[in-house]
């Protein structure tokens, strides 16, 4: 009966009723995306973040928020350290 359940559809297993993590997820990894990492706005990047937000949300109804917030936190660190070793242009020509 886990193939006719209701519910938010998540990325690990089949929906078990409400879950309030997605809701949360999506819009969390859109911002990270787009504010934080200023990746550009295309359809894979909101793609890719919704997918992002989906695993989140797996991730915290699984481990709980504490262990996710914190694996989170260090991928974002270390794509905001990477984004911005790459993208480090030289100092203006005065």
């Amino acid at each position: 009966m886990w193939s006719l359940a209701v519910g938010v559809p998540v990325l690990t297993g089949p929906a078990q009723g409400w879950n309030f993590w997605p809701v949360l997820g999506i819009p969390i990894a859109l911002l990270i995306a787009f504010r934080w990492l200023a990746l550009p706005r295309t359809a894979w990047v909101v793609v890719g973040a919704t997918l992002v937000g989906l695993l989140a949300a797996d991730a915290v109804s699984s481990w709980g928020v504490v262990p996710a917030a914190v694996v989170a936190s260090l991928f974002v660190a270390a794509a905001t350290l990477t984004l911005r070793r790459s993208r480090r242009g030289r100092p203006p020509a005065v």
